[in-house]
């Protein structure tokens, strides 16, 4: 029997939260890629926040974790070893929003409660050692919460609430969800503001809400440390959400950059209040991932094959007149196999790490694979869950902590 992995926020989060990635774009000062001294921090990157796959990664002093079939892998970059946590979940039970805070794996946990036929949601801390899981908060009843990530104090961000269509502000914008902050040290609860998804960068909160009479997403800002003083960007950032269509939006440097579903990159200008286009792909791509690694974009992009009758995935750098340069696609994966085995998920790049970034990959059968990409943009392969990836399931099978090797 083949070992199974699944690597996502529950699909009810997707449908209801509104699913969004970030983006930055080209070459820039290091400014876009960390936030000043004193100000706010979260320990998740943008897309281990907000994008559902990559929730379930997380990286922290040289350690990457990554969710396998069983539990959770951990990963020693500088050993070369890998250990795995063998998570103790109670049946129909799910794993998100990874976060290490000082010394411990916090997670958003999602269980199915078959008396309601919902999905009961809970904040969780898991033993490295025994994998024993603790609940640290509970949603209230029939709520849905995600997007989680907590700051250098300690703190928890998420968002939580429930989706009704009809209840709107005057302004057309769903009221159904809130982000809200939780202090581990009282257990105190307090809200933020009404959005479905949030970054916090450089003291400013950027959040989104949703707006059901167009299905579009609008993108606001605030000072973190006056929230109610918002000021909307105008930008719709996302459109089809009730088609669960991916979006993303990513502030950098002054700038926030988005892409609404399309093949460009766009760039809004906090100052004049004015958006540009970046880069353009293919006709018909779908840009999907995408964040600074060392001061250049990393891009994912949905994009017709050669043919253009079947898509894939191609990840991209911009260089420094951002023009799109290939690092690897799909064709290039599965050169190896008969059959086209092996395709790209998704990409994300953490917080504090400047030596790698990460690539996963799944196959028809939803085994999975992960890859950490190095500045020389090499894959180097440190995890397979699934017997598809033959040499590799054998040496883990077999004990083997010595996994990487390039593609």
């Amino acid at each position: 029997m083949k070992t199974k992995i699944i690597i996502a926020t529950a699909a009810v989060i997707i449908a209801a939260v509104a699913v969004t990635l970030f983006i930055s774009l080209g070459t820039k000062s290091d400014k876009a890629v960390s936030s000043e001294k004193g100000q706010q921090e979260l320990s998740a990157s943008p897309t281990n926040l907000l994008c559902p796959e990559a929730s379930s990664t997380a990286f922290a002093n040289n350690f990457v974790y990554y969710k396998t079939y069983d539990g959770i892998a951990e990963y020693d970059i500088e050993s070369d070893s890998l250990a795995m946590i063998k998570v103790k979940l109670q049946e129909y039970s799910n794993l998100s929003c990874y976060t290490i805070y000082d010394g411990v794996i916090y997670a958003v946990r999602s269980v199915y409660n078959s008396a309601t036929q919902k999905e009961d949601y809970s904040i969780v801390t898991v033993d490295y050692n025994s994998g024993e899981v603790t609940e640290v908060y509970s949603a209230p009843k029939d709520s849905i919460l995600g997007c989680m990530s907590m700051d250098k104090d300690g703190d928890i961000y998420f968002v939580e609430g429930k989706y009704k269509k009809s209840e709107t502000d005057e302004n057309g914008f769903s009221t159904g969800y809130s982000l809200y902050k939780y202090a581990l040290k009282n257990s105190d609860k307090s809200e933020i503001t009404k959005a479905n998804t949030y970054y916090i960068s450089d003291g400013k909160l950027y959040f989104t809400r949703l707006c059901p009479k167009t299905d579009t997403v609008r993108l606001f800002i605030a000072p973190l440390s006056d929230p109610q003083n918002v000021k909307d960007t105008g930008i719709d950032v996302g459109s089809q959400i009730s088609e669960n269509t991916p979006y993303m939006y990513y502030p950098a440097d002054g700038d926030v950059y988005y892409s609404n579903g399309e093949n460009k990159l766009y760039r809004y200008n906090e100052d004049n209040e004015k958006s540009d286009t970046v880069c353009t792909f293919k006709d018909k791509s779908f840009v999907r991932y995408f964040q600074y690694f060392n001061n250049t974009m990393i891009v994912l992009v949905r994009e017709p094959n050669d043919n253009g009758k079947m898509y894939q995935y191609v990840l991209y750098y911009l260089d420094n007149d951002n023009k799109p340069q290939k690092i690897i696609d799909d064709a290039k994966l599965n050169e190896k196999y008969f059959y086209g085995y092996e395709y790209i998920d998704y990409m994300t790049i953490f917080n504090n790490c400047e030596d790698y970034f990460l690539l996963s990959t799944y196959n028809p059968d939803a085994d999975t694979a992960a890859y950490l990409v190095d500045k020389d943009f090499k894959l180097h392969k440190f995890i397979s869950n699934g017997e598809w990836d033959y040499d590799t399931y054998a040496e883990i099978q077999a004990g083997s902590r010595n996994l990487i090797f390039e593609v």
